[in-house]
């Protein structure tokens, strides 16, 4: 599941968690949400910083894609 996918169905991708962890899928009602960037301003990273973040997450999408097996949608 996907925040995309959340954010495109989220009453079914609700159902899917509901069903995943087992619970009573009835319990879920028509609800929306918004989806914001609440996050404020930060300073700039180091180039030591982008070096370690350029090696630990090149490739993360396609990383986590295969982890889950199946295509997430990131367009979020």
């Amino acid at each position: 599941m996907s925040l995309a996918e959340l954010a495109t169905d989220p009453i079914e991708a609700t159902r899917r968690i509901a069903a995943f962890l087992e619970l009573d899928q009835a319990a879920v009602r028509d609800f929306t949400f918004e989806i914001a960037n609440t996050g404020g301003a930060y300073e700039p990273f180091c180039d030591e910083s982008n070096r370690l973040m350029h090696e630990a997450f090149t490739g993360l999408t396609e990383r986590t894609d295969a982890l889950v097996g199946r295509p997430l949608d990131w367009s979020l």
